[in-house]
């Protein structure tokens, strides 16, 4: 998978720190934090003109609002074209599309899995750790079966 990130200036370069997903594990005490939209259901993209500094938001109107982190959700897009050339469904999820995979993580086509990020509506390490393995117990129980 690969991130897409709102378009504001700036934002890219400071993607990973201080810059993180919405919903990181990031709780630090009494600093001052932004959480930039993604959607067009919420205007604060519109409303940014770049960011600035460690995590400064540089308003249109021309304020300056000193943070010391951002808060961001990306859209998230496969990195690589091969579950579309094999033929696997695709699902779309809030953050973007996804393979479409069962219980096993066995995909629309036969003998082809997938797991993780790829094969997940959201992102979660953990998840992924473990669709892995589901994966592999798939793939291995379909090789003898």
């Amino acid at each position: 998978m690969r991130d897409e990130l709102p378009p504001v200036p700036g934002l890219a370069e400071r993607w990973g720190s201080p810059t993180h997903y919405l919903n990181a594990a990031y709780s630090p005490t009494e600093e001052e934090l932004a959480s930039i939209a993604r959607s067009g259901t919420q205007i604060d993209a519109a409303l940014i003109a770049r960011i600035g500094g460690v995590a400064d938001v540089v308003l249109q109107d021309g304020r300056t609002l000193r943070m010391n982190g951002l808060f961001t959700q990306p859209n998230t897009l496969l990195a690589s074209p091969i579950a579309e050339q094999l033929g696997c469904a695709l699902e779309d999820g809030p953050m973007g599309r996804f393979i479409q995979v069962d219980e096993g993580k066995a995909t629309s086509v036969p003998n082809v899995f997938a797991c993780g990020d790829a094969a997940r509506a959201a992102g979660n390490v953990t998840l992924a750790v473990a669709d892995g393995a589901m994966a592999g117990f798939g793939a291995h129980r379909g090789s003898i079966f």
